[in-house]
């Protein structure tokens, strides 16, 4: 009986998404650290506009709904692809690690753009948290400080860059384990082996359509025989008698 873990591949996608956010601290609320319980998480503060990182993630949906139809989700979040299918699977995956990566280049060329359009929004956020603190006085230095915080928590472009990845892991199963192995390698298999099936399969029909050919030939010769029969006999004159037409037939 045959293994059907030999039928196919192990895949895991790992995509990283720079998420465009940092913590949030005590002072950035105007809170006291030492009243916050280190357990407690504050959320995030939005570093760029949700819309900046949008093309990138629905990329990362598209890639992982495509998956979707070529291959058979495993309880760990990895997937189970046939063999048969490793040509379409290094395709996609292929094609859409370049649009990642083209989404990612016009991401960070924007990056400025979209830094300097969230710096009112700080600033009004800043105000707002020292008078939620019912902090008394001039909020100008707590707001100085806030923005240096922002600031601070901005990466710089090259560190940014490494805050994004689209690869993926593949393994051959074995009963003992899994064994690391390249996709483009099996794909390329399986395509040289589309390529043999094809060239034989062509190679069959052209036998077959030359036999063919040959009894269709023998067929026309006897049907020609039939016809001439038949013309010669009108042409004798002598009568169609109903032994002579079953006979002709």
């Amino acid at each position: 009986m045959s293994d059907p873990l030999a039928t196919g591949i192990l895949l895991k996608l790992d995509v990283t998404v720079w998420t465009g956010s940092a913590a949030l601290s005590a002072p950035d609320l105007g809170l006291d650290p030492g009243t916050v319980a280190a357990h407690y998480t504050l959320g995030r503060k939005r570093l760029v506009p949700k819309a900046a990182l949008d093309p990138i993630a629905t990329i990362v949906r598209q890639a992982r709904y495509g998956l979707d139809g070529l291959s058979h989700a495993l309880p760990d979040g990895s997937r189970f692809v046939l063999a048969t299918a490793t040509p379409e699977v290094e395709t996609q995956l292929t094609r859409t690690r370049a649009r990642f990566g083209h989404a990612v280049e016009t991401f960070l060329a924007g990056y400025p753009r979209w830094r300097a359009e969230m710096a009112p929004q700080w600033d009004a956020a800043a105000r707002t948290a020292w008078h939620t603190a019912g902090r008394p006085g001039d909020a100008t230095p707590f707001v100085t400080a806030f923005l240096a915080r922002v600031a601070a928590a901005y990466p710089m472009a090259d560190a940014l860059r490494r805050r994004f990845d689209f690869f993926w892991w593949t393994y051959s199963l074995r009963v003992a384990g899994t064994e690391r192995v390249e996709l483009a390698g099996l794909a390329d298999a399986e395509r040289a082996r589309r390529t043999a099936d094809a060239t034989y399969r062509a190679e069959v029909e052209a036998r077959v359509a030359a036999a063919l050919e040959q009894s269709l030939a023998g067929f026309r010769a006897q049907l020609a025989e039939g016809c001439q029969a038949v013309l010669a006999h009108l042409r004798s004159g002598r009568p169609l008698r109903e032994g002579a037409v079953a006979r002709l037939r």
